[in-house]
């Protein structure tokens, strides 16, 4: 059999672009992928690509967080470790839904921080992402099945530390790297998860 020539450099293609409809090379699909061609979200190769992505991300994010983590337990004590991992697990399961940028959920940090505090302050219309971590945690915190002024300084400080850890070159660095280490909950978990609380918060 024949193979076909990339539609975009000429080389033998070893694959069928379903943005292009077209032959493609790997090499080109590596390097035209979301820049020049406009890729199908059920196209194979994205799909494993975005996977390769997000281990290798949530490998830097675990690394990091092991220098963060310590910290944070020294200056807010260590009974907010636990709401780290179920912050990022919620957050996680609404980016899954609809993909935002690092920059976005640091703002939905913030806004949820504003959200918890006692004084109420008058802000802007929430981002997207913010009015639906909202929605998620502030009614558990009503119901008194969140410490809401724990949850606030996790809130605070992850807002802090995701700004030192992202990237101009790539804007969901953290977000990619949440999703590596907080797959959905029919798949098994990260085995290096720093975080495994006794009970959930």
């Amino acid at each position: 059999m024949n193979k076909g020539r990339c539609s975009v450099c000429g080389r033998v293609s070893d694959r069928w672009c379903p943005g292009l409809d077209k032959d493609l090379c790997s090499r080109c699909c590596g390097l035209e992928r979301g820049r020049t061609i406009v890729c199908r979200k059920d196209c194979r190769h994205l799909q494993a690509a975005e996977a390769r992505l997000q281990t290798r991300r949530a490998r830097e994010l675990e690394q990091a967080w092991g220098t963060w983590l310590p910290e944070l337990a020294r200056t807010e004590g260590e009974d907010v470790l636990p709401y780290v991992e179920f912050l990022g697990r919620v957050l996680a399961t609404l980016l899954r839904k609809e993909l935002a940028s690092d920059g976005e959920v640091e703002a939905a940090l913030r806004h949820l921080d504003q959200q918890l505090s006692p004084v109420v302050l008058v802000s802007p219309a929430p981002p997207p992402l913010g009015r639906a971590l909202g929605e998620a945690l502030v009614p558990l915190h009503h119901k008194r099945s969140l410490d809401g002024e724990k949850l606030r300084k996790v809130a605070r400080a992850m807002a802090d530390w995701v700004r030192s850890f992202r990237s101009d070159q790539d804007n969901t660095r953290f977000v990619r790297g949440l999703l590596g280490l907080f797959p959905p909950e029919h798949e098994p978990p990260s085995p290096g998860l720093i975080v495994r609380p006794g009970q959930a918060p």
